[in-house]
């Protein structure tokens, strides 16, 4: 019994030690101390081992899968008996290891302590990336859109411009968060300035038996020309729905008093608080109003030189007067800013779906006021509540502008009142301002070939400023572009032109 029983004892040593060699040496771990085992009293169907769960710990050197125990005859233990997955170890804690999935965006992130003793990811990728999209929108605005404005005109005029209008020499800084042409148009009058002015207010008798009505600034504070009797006299024509206290022709005013000059403006009919006693408001085929006020100043201040300048629809009309009277025009010199040079042109460019929405619908919506101011009196002549019908300005101009002006169609009217085909009968020294982001008159429309055939003609084409907008600078509030270009080239006409 007593060599069986130190046989017995032998083998088991063996078995325990091959356990505790093969079995645990894969999970040691430096932190953990097992407690000693007695192995005369443990009884291994007592013991129970846990499912032991190391997360992210491997252990290549050691298979467990491939360790195969001896073969060990125990009288009292039965191996199937031990099961080693209910073992308990003490819970071992681990450091947290932060793997390349939980970082923040592409890049190794840069841990910060927040003050209320968070912590947060911030990656360098974002101001960089705004940097670069900053750099390369700056040298786009530098290197597209801050050019010199281009000069079409034969020699005379040329040498004119470039020696006594410096702004033609000068790069045009358009808005760079208001660069493009739909945006300068529609924005534009929420940022320039709207002078204070008071007018003294005329009304005289038009040709078909109507009336003007005409806002005078007679600048009698003057210090350049303290002579009211030679003072010049710089005549403004408003665009569609438009008058005197219309901002662009009030900054326009104020700009012509600034060099001395006298200012008057030529409401359009309905306009300037005077009734409208026949159905013709305003056509821009039709010049007898322009004749009518030119010829009533003459008789005024016979020694005053004449000037012009138009916008829009008003700088068709003053194109087309150029163009009706050539020489006896009685004017020295004229600015045609932003004009349609083809309304027919013009038409297909307002019709565009953004064009149409941003720009067109509001045009509508002002000429059918006047149609409703004016009732009765219109409706002598055409169906007004047909006109109030009208969705574009081609179904108005067919409806109403046509058949009140006496033109056999809206077609015939757009071909004689466009003025790009008139300018080679001119003789007045003008300067037409326009950009080649004009959505009411697309830069395919500019007449190129006409203007340097005329010696009288002259083109400053900007790449960019819409529709009479040309909003210069980071914060636009200042004089306008097109203030000093009619500023500077009316001066240079009658201060210098007949020397050159």
């Amino acid at each position: 019994a007593a060599g069986s029983s130190a046989q017995n004892h032998f083998w088991t040593l063996r078995f325990l030690g091959a356990q505790r060699s093969l079995g645990y040496r894969g999970c040691e771990h430096p932190e953990v101390q097992h407690p000693e085992v007695q192995h005369p009293e443990i009884q291994h169907s007592e013991i129970q081992h846990s499912e032991i769960k190391h997360p992210e710990i491997q252990h290549p050197e050691i298979q467990h899968s491939e360790i195969k125990h001896p073969e060990v005859q125990h009288p009292e233990i039965q191996h199937s008996e031990i099961q080693h997955s209910e073992i308990k170890h003490p819970e071992i804690k681990h450091p947290e290891v932060k793997h390349p999935e939980d970082l923040c965006g592409a890049f190794s992130p840069v841990i910060m302590e927040t003050p209320e003793g968070t912590t947060g990811c911030w990656s360098p990728s974002l101001p960089s990336f705004l940097l670069g999209v900053t750099a390369a929108i700056l040298g786009y605005y530098w290197m597209c859109m801050c050019k010199k404005p281009t000069i079409v005109s034969c020699k005379p005029l040329r040498l004119l411009l470039e020696q006594y209008c410096p702004v033609v020499s000068e790069k045009f800084y358009p808005t760079i968060w208001c660069f493009e042409g739909r945006m300068q148009t529609a924005l534009w009058i929420h940022f320039v300035r709207k002078p204070i002015m008071s007018y003294r207010n005329e009304v005289i008798a038009a040709e078909d038996g109507g009336q003007l009505s005409l806002d005078w600034k007679d600048n009698e504070e003057s210090s350049q020309f303290p002579d009211g009797a030679t003072r010049p006299i710089a005549i403004i024509l408003p665009g569609l729905n438009g008058n005197s206290q219309k901002i662009y022709i009030l900054n326009l005013a104020k700009a012509a008093m600034e060099v001395g000059y006298r200012a008057v403006v030529i409401n359009n009919r309905g306009f300037g608080g005077e009734q409208v006693l026949t159905p013709k408001t305003l056509c821009v085929g039709y010049t007898l109003d322009m004749r009518t006020v030119v010829c009533h100043l003459k008789s005024i201040y016979p020694e005053a030189p004449l000037v012009a300048v138009g916008s829009s629809l008003g700088a068709v009309i003053l194109l087309n007067y150029l163009a009706d009277y050539g020489a006896s025009s009685h004017l020295q010199a004229a600015v045609s800013l932003s004009p349609l040079w083809n309304l027919f042109q013009s038409d297909i460019s307002l019709s565009k779906p953004l064009n149409h929405w941003l720009l067109h619908k509001t045009i509508i919506q002002g000429v059918k006021k006047t149609m409703r101011r004016y009732y009765s009196v219109i409706s002598q002549k055409v169906d007004v509540d047909h006109v109030l019908e009208s969705q574009t300005l081609r179904e108005y101009d067919e409806r109403y502008t046509a058949p009140a002006y006496d033109y056999q169609s809206c077609d015939e009217y757009y071909r004689k009142a466009s003025p790009d085909h008139r300018l080679g009968k001119i003789q007045t020294p003008v300067l037409c301002l326009c950009s080649l982001d004009d959505p009411f008159s697309p830069s395919d429309a500019i007449p190129l070939a006409e203007v340097s055939s005329n010696p009288n003609v002259a083109l400053l084409i900007t790449t960019h400023g819409g529709h009479i907008g040309f909003l210069e600078d980071l914060v636009p509030n200042h004089q306008r572009y097109m203030d000093r270009v009619f500023q500077q080239f009316v001066v240079a006409v009658l201060d210098h032109y007949r020397q050159t």
